[in-house]
């Protein structure tokens, strides 16, 4: 698996999944993607692959070129789903992800980004 430089901070960040490299292996141990996840499936994934004890490692070039328009800026579709995320794998408290809920809400709200 090949990752960025935050793999060991995957609680609060996640990897560009469009330039991550996994073996076939590793996709089936972990049983694919969780499909619950409509736009943060991969970082999910990860999070899985590194409790498993998935090996990472970093590559000094490039594998991919990308906008910075995809799905994962829709702003309040995707904090939902990182908090939820971070919820089941005991990064955050129950009490902490309900905050947090509503703070992101209250900030969609304010700037319209549904």
């Amino acid at each position: 698996m090949v990752h960025g430089p935050s793999i060991d901070n995957l609680n609060k960040t996640t990897i560009a999944h469009m330039s991550a490299i996994t073996s076939r292996r590793v996709f089936e141990d972990l049983n694919g993607f969780n499909l619950k996840y409509r736009i943060a499936a991969d970082r999910d994934f990860f999070i899985r692959a590194k409790k498993a004890g998935f090996v990472f490692r970093q590559l000094d070039y490039i594998v991919a070129g990308f906008p910075q328009d995809g799905a994962s800026t829709q702003f309040l579709k995707t904090r939902l789903e990182d908090l939820t995320i971070s919820r089941e794998h005991g990064f955050i408290s129950v009490l902490a992800y309900y905050i947090k809920t509503i703070q992101a809400k209250r900030k969609a709200r304010k700037s319209k980004s549904y």
